[in-house]
């Protein structure tokens, strides 16, 4: 049997070829629209290679040229050189760390590290193709693959409508992502607004500043605060299960590590693992409502309160029993002091993720009032942050403005925004391929 050419087919059997069976699409999109292969509508896809040799941190007027790998900060522009080997317009997209982090590059420039590069042909708007990857690659750091590769992206199919309507969806994406992004401005103005009091706060706090007045009532001097650390104040410290624990789907108790650990409470997630009974007895600690929750590990300083809920404790959640001498919204407090978390980032190791020891915990250095002021600071501190307290819930509006744009573009690319028109034809013509 002779096999066929790609050359020898018609037009019709290379567009055939080009285009996604209808069994095999995700979802219906308008008629005039079409499923196809994301090599159809690119000039190549490839991967950046080794650092140039002519290479400096900071633009110069020979080096002018970005030099761009994998990673968020910067656009991920890591320092220049003398001549670029990618073109303008084109995409790039992390492979590797915040796997999924598109860019679309107005300039010439330089990509290394084995990040990614699409070139997209006449068939299809740079802008779009940018905005179908931000609605169809995952994003983020520990995202569910290890890493994104040329061949992973060549196996991917996307919708694509006309060239008009592209310009449409663009458009009006642009225009809505522009409020949102100033909504989003707005709010996370106020949040910095409310750190910046609350550190003004907490830092006249644990100075004796703010209860000078009641020592002053009460006839006692600053020499009362005890130069002491968190051991002598405890009666358990200690961390969760080092080891991988047998997960169980049906478990009636929750695995969390620090990252659970919001404010005064434990927070369960949708995708928090469960074990069984057995496997909790196993690695159960002694946990009651004097118990006081950090998180060591990662995002140092997250804390809550425990409250009795079903769980079992993984090695970045510190634990702590506080005895009589501490009040445990005292302490709570005070691991939110920018003299906490220096003392945590100084005392932990590991460069990119760290690690604060138990030990570290154990000799936290505190100055601490008698119990009777402890227990006034927090009267104080709960009277003067509940109002301000109330500025997190607009930390749920910037999670809900994430939400919105994820939605905006799942509506974009089901041809959902309102702006196609059904007579214009379907692009085609340039996604038969040339190979």
């Amino acid at each position: 049997m002779v096999k066929t050419k790609k050359k020898d087919l018609t037009p019709e059997e290379r567009l055939a070829e080009a285009l996604v069976p209808e069994d095999e699409q995700p979802y219906v999109i308008p008629e005039n629209w079409v499923w196809t292969q994301l090599p159809r509508v690119c000039e190549y896809i490839r991967a950046g290679g080794d650092k140039p040799k002519n290479f400096s941190e900071t633009k110069t007027t020979a080096n002018n040229i970005p030099v761009v790998a994998n990673g968020i900060n910067n656009d991920g522009i890591v320092g220049y050189t003398d001549v670029a080997n990618e073109k303008k317009n084109t995409v790039t997209i992390s492979g590797r760390g915040t796997i999924g982090f598109s860019v679309l590059r107005d300039y010439p420039y330089y990509p290394i590290v084995r990040l990614l590069v699409i070139a997209p042909n006449r068939a299809t708007l740079p802008q779009f193709l940018k905005l179908a990857f931000d609605n169809f690659l995952e994003e983020g750091v520990g995202s569910s693959i290890p890493q994104l590769t040329v061949p992973m992206l060549k196996d991917k199919i996307i919708p694509l409508p006309p060239l008009p309507e592209q310009h449409r969806i663009v458009e009006r994406i642009e225009s809505l992502f522009e409020k949102l992004d100033r909504a989003k401005e707005l709010v996370q103005t106020a949040l910095d607004s409310f750190e910046t009091r609350k550190a003004a706060i907490l830092h006249k706090t644990f100075t004796g500043e703010l209860t000078a007045k009641w020592r002053e009532e009460n006839g006692v001097g600053m020499e009362s605060w005890e130069e002491t650390t968190l051991e002598h104040h405890v009666s358990r410290l200690g961390d969760g299960i080092h080891g991988t624990p047998q997960y169980n789907d049906d478990g009636n108790y929750y695995f969390i590590n620090g990252n659970n650990l919001s404010g005064f409470s434990i927070e369960i997630k949708p995708d928090t693992k469960r074990v069984n009974e057995t496997e909790y007895l196993k690695h159960r600690k002694e946990l009651n409502n004097s118990t006081v929750l950090v998180s060591i590990n990662g995002t140092l300083g997250k804390t809550a309160f425990y409250d009795g809920e079903p769980v079992m404790l993984g090695k970045s959640a510190c634990y702590f029993n506080v005895l009589s001498s501490l009040d445990k919204h005292f302490i709570r407090y005070y691991l939110e002091t920018k003299e906490y978390i220096d003392y945590a980032n100084l005392s932990a190791t590991g460069s990119t993720i760290k690690n604060l020891s138990l030990k570290a915990m154990r000799n936290l250095p505190l100055q601490l009032p008698s119990l009777p002021e402890q227990q006034e600071i927090v009267r104080i501190l709960d009277s003067l942050l509940e109002k301000e307290q109330r500025t997190h819930e607009l930390c749920d509006i910037i999670e809900k403005i994430d939400m919105m744009k994820k939605a905006i573009l799942a509506l974009a690319f089901r041809g959902e925004l309102g702006t196609n028109d059904p007579s214009e034809e379907k692009t085609v013509e340039f996604i038969e391929g040339d190979d």
